[in-house]
């Protein structure tokens, strides 16, 4: 066997939000993984009833970046770090 991606979600500080992170392998990207998983993680964060989900993904990732916009995440600068855009999306 052999693990070709991972991602979950967590609830963060304020109990009712929650933080997600995915990675994909390098030969799997491309081919609609993350969307899929990104996907399964906002139902799972929606039926546990968080009012809203965050993630944090590097700038030179237009990638992950693009993703997220079209699976309705507002992309913001990460106070303090030119270099991380957090993800954000209302459930």
């Amino acid at each position: 066997e052999k693990q070709i991606g991972v991602a979950r979600v967590i609830r963060d500080g304020s109990g009712q939000d929650c933080e997600f992170a995915i990675v994909i392998a390098d030969e799997w990207q491309g081919r609609g993984l993350g969307r899929r998983l990104i996907e399964a993680l906002i139902g799972e964060a929606r039926q546990a009833g968080y009012r809203s989900m965050w993630g944090l993904a590097f700038a030179h990732n237009t990638r992950m970046l693009a993703l997220g916009r079209v699976l309705g995440f507002e992309v913001e600068q990460e106070p303090g770090d030119a270099t991380v855009r957090r993800l954000v999306r209302r459930l």
